[in-house]
Formats: C-alpha cells, structure tokens, sequence
C-alpha cells in the first residue's frame, strides 16, 4: 500500500520559505559531514600512522559545534584585577663555550718579519705594544711507539768475576709483545667504545703494525688473568652496602650447536654511595642462579622491578 505524496502548496511566499528552510538544512549537515570527516581522518591517523604523527584524543573536541560552548560554560567570569608586571627574562648569551682550563696550552708566536717592522712615516722601527690571542682547539693522535729495554751487565774487573745483569721490570704479559699502555687502549676501544678486533687491527695496520685479530684475542684472554684480583676486589666493595641495585640486559651469544643466536644476559651490580663501584657478571640463562650466586649473603633489593632471576633470593647479612 503505498502513501499518495503531499501537494504542493500554491501559495508562492510559502514555497520560497520551505525552499529557504531546506537549504539551510542542506548547509547544516554539508557541515557536519565535513567535521565528522575530517574527526575520522584524526582517529585513523591516531590508531594507524607512526608515533611522531599521532594527536592527543582531546583535541578532537576542539572540532566539534558545542567545544566553545562548553568551555564558555566552563570558564567563569573573572573580576579584571590590578595588572601584575611579568618578570623580565634574562636571555642567555648563547655562543662559542669556553675550553676547559684544564687543555694544555701551546703558544704559537706571530711576530712582524723585519721588513715589516719600520714605520712607514719615519722609518724608525716599531716596538710591541700588546698583543690579540685566539684559541684553536687541535687533536694529535694516537701512535705507536717501541720502548727498548736495555738491561746493563756488571763484572768486577780486579777479579774478572761477579757478573750481574740489571733487573727488568715486570710486564703485563710474561714475554709479551704489549705494553700496558697498548693493552689499555685495546681493552677500552673494544669494551668502552665498542670497537670489534678486526676494526682494531685495521686501526694498528694505519700505524704501520700488523697485528692479527688471534694476537689481540691472546693479548685479552691474558687480561684476564691480570685484572682478576682487581676484579674479585671490587665485588667484595660492592657486596658491602646493604643494599645493591641490579638489573640484567640480553645479549646474543653464538651457540655452534643453534643455527641462531641465543640469548645471554649481562647483570650489573651498582654500589652505594660509599661504594660506588659496577660491576658486571655474565650468566648464560635468565634464572635465579646467577644473582643468587653473585648475591649470596647481602641483602637483596631488585629495582625498578622484581623479576623472575631475583625472585627467591633470600636476604641476609654474611
């Protein structure tokens, strides 16, 4: 059953309004569509696009016909009072800083070369009156050097007897090759600045010194030998505090048995104030067997979280 349609009215004023009153109706919702539109546009670039492009959710209300109003409602109205002067901002100079005090300073002379020292009035010669500085700031790299140990012998010549050879200093490594200013360089380039052996051996062959990457290896393997006691040293500093914050790291770790990495984890430990030492110890699994053997008789305090290596240290004073 279908309606017959309304006729249309044969007044001409009251069409001009009906026509007048859906046109206005037609820019309405023309509006309203653009702002629910462009608010669609908002929240798929808020939930899709990438993080440095996402918009706060509160200012998609400042798009919508009642914002202004509700703030308006909002806001109450506040009796003008005495106007207060705003502090003055003091802007700071922004320039070229100043190198540290501490640089050793290396004095480059200028002076006028003897044809240039006569006045060109009177001839007679000029003298210095002051002087104008600048600061260049310079880097000299790092070389290489050979230290030549020359061990003297001694004979008693009434009796031609009594030979004795001076004594040599220790070296780091016994029979060794590097000094312990070679191995210190090594060890902080590889562990401090994360310089791999064969970048290190491409740095020492650009001074002339050809060192193979299982050289180095030996040289850190044997490190290890020496910094042991210091080592043990500063675990006992930092087992002192009663409290000890530590928090582990993964890392990847070749495994020939794995087509793949595994994953290790490196834990540190942080001292207190009065001890404050780092010291980081390696543990092949994220368990609790690791800190509860770093940790064993301290007191225990795992921040910023608890996680499932600390859970089930027990706490205690040795």
């Amino acid at each position: 059953m279908c309606e017959h349609a309304t006729p249309p009215p044969t007044d001409l004023e009251l069409c001009h309004e009906i026509i007048r009153q859906q046109a206005e109706t037609i820019r309405a919702a023309q509006r309203r569509i653009e702002q629910l539109e462009h608010q669609l546009g908002l929240v798929l670039r808020r939930q899709f696009s990438p993080r440095r492009e996402r918009v706060d959710p509160d200012q998609l209300r400042l798009f919508t016909e009642d914002a202004a109003a509700d703030v308006a409602e909002a806001t109450p109205e506040e009796a003008p009072g005495p106007e207060v002067a705003k502090p003055k901002r003091h802007w700071r100079r922004k320039g070229r800083q100043r190198l540290p005090e501490g640089l050793p300073r290396k004095r480059v002379e200028y002076p006028l070369s003897d044809p240039e020292l006569p006045c060109p009035d009177c001839g007679c010669p000029r003298t210095r009156i002051g002087e104008e500085t600048s600061e260049q700031l310079e880097y000299v790299p790092s070389s290489l050097f050979v230290v030549v140990h020359a061990l003297f012998r001694y004979a008693c010549r009434a009796c031609q007897e009594h030979v004795v050879l001076a004594e040599k200093p220790p070296r780091p490594i016994e029979r060794g090759l590097p000094g312990p200013g070679l191995l210190a360089q090594t060890i902080t380039s590889k562990f401090s600045d994360h310089l791999p052996l064969y970048r290190l051996e491409d740095i020492f062959s650009r001074h002339g010194v050809s060192l193979s990457r299982a050289t180095l290896c030996g040289w850190m393997a044997s490190c290890v030998k020496l910094l042991t006691p210091l080592h043990d040293l500063m675990v006992r500093r930092v087992l002192l505090p009663d409290i000890i914050h530590t928090d582990d790291t993964p890392v990847p770790v070749l495994d020939r048995s794995l087509t793949r990495t595994r994953k290790g984890r490196f834990r540190v430990y942080i001292g207190d104030a009065r001890h404050p030492y780092v010291v980081c110890d390696y543990t092949p699994r994220h368990t609790r067997d690791g800190p509860a053997r770093f940790l064993t008789g301290t007191a225990v305090t795992s921040r910023p979280t608890r996680t499932p290596a600390t859970t089930g240290c027990t706490p205690g004073r040795t």
